[in-house]
């Protein structure tokens, strides 16, 4: 009895901290969601977010009374954004357009400094939102927000593989690798590029490649190794914002994105456009029955270099 009671007092003590670390968290969340709202021309929106981090304070308050209020708050704000977010989109994409409207090319309105705020937060938000769906797309979108002194990024990582067309240019590569005879071979540069449907169904695999990478070039080099052939291959993007081009973020509610504004900014040096370089190795058996007499026969981990190097298209 006595374990027990111990036991349930710190799972208490453990569920309220949590609690307190979450709403601590929602408060300042929701005061920037707020603030860039009022910069945006979004008043519910504002409304709501101001009125939950109100809550979330309140609810934190030392007072009792005042921290049941604000649970109370919280709870009701809780219910009224999950019964009215849709009207929230439709504001935020009514702003976009109306926005749009007035300083995308080719209007000729520039922005003032109060838009540019908007539109710089709307960039940062919609890489945040998208974090846990696209979350390669949203690490370029929030790395356009600080300077590159090469003007390249380069990620570590197989994500291009995950799309049918970029393994289709890979596979392609290492079949061919099998009927020649030399230690390097190098890939020229091949465009990748997806269509507007690719982007669906919402968060799709190929959707998720396609929002990060297209259009991007596919390159790469491989070296024989023993029995395999070994290759470095590089998928590299533009990641900037183009003069106009309308990107339906959802379709219901309906949210789209005229990412000619995101180019204002490019402009004006807020945001800072870059070279996405995305690198990754794969490894294709040798067809040894094939093999010419002496290769495979490699000196140091690398293999030999040198102008021999064969060169695909």
């Amino acid at each position: 009895m006595w374990v027990g009671g111990v036991l349930r007092r710190h799972v208490r003590k453990a569920l309220r901290g949590l609690t307190v670390g979450l709403l601590l968290l929602l408060a300042p969340a929701s005061t920037v969601v707020g603030a860039w709202a009022a910069l945006f021309s979004c008043p519910f929106l504002c409304l709501l977010s101001t009125a939950t981090a109100f809550s979330a304070v309140l609810s934190v308050f030392p007072v009792r009374r005042r921290s049941w209020l604000g649970a109370g708050l919280l709870g009701l704000l809780v219910c009224v954004g999950a019964v009215t977010w849709r009207v929230a989109v439709q504001e935020v994409d009514r702003s976009i357009a109306a926005l749009a409207k007035k300083i995308a090319p080719p209007a000729p309105n520039a922005p003032t400094f109060r838009e540019k705020l908007g539109i710089y937060g709307l960039n940062v938000a919609m890489g945040l939102a998208a974090l846990p769906v696209y979350p390669e797309a949203a690490r370029e979108t929030l790395w356009l927000v600080v300077p590159s002194a090469s003007g390249r990024r380069v990620f570590r990582s197989r994500f291009p593989m995950r799309s049918t067309r970029v393994r289709e240019v890979v596979g392609a590569f290492g079949a061919r690798l099998r009927s020649v005879e030399g230690d390097r071979v190098v890939l020229e540069s091949v465009r990748v590029a997806w269509p507007a449907t690719a982007y669906q169904p919402f968060g799709g695999p190929e959707a998720r490649v396609a929002l990060a990478l297209n259009p991007a070039k596919v390159s790469a080099e491989a070296r024989r190794q023993g029995a395999r052939w070994e290759m470095a291959i590089r998928v590299e993007v533009r990641v900037e914002y183009p003069p106009s081009a309308s990107v339906r973020l959802m379709e219901d509610p309906q949210l789209r994105v005229e990412e000619g504004l995101f180019w204002v900014l490019q402009q004006a040096r807020w945001l800072h456009p870059y070279t996405a370089v995305w690198e990754f190795e794969e490894t294709v058996a040798v067809d040894t029955s094939a093999a010419r007499s002496g290769i495979g026969s490699t000196h140091g981990e690398d293999g030999p270099r040198g102008p021999e190097a064969i060169r695909l298209r």
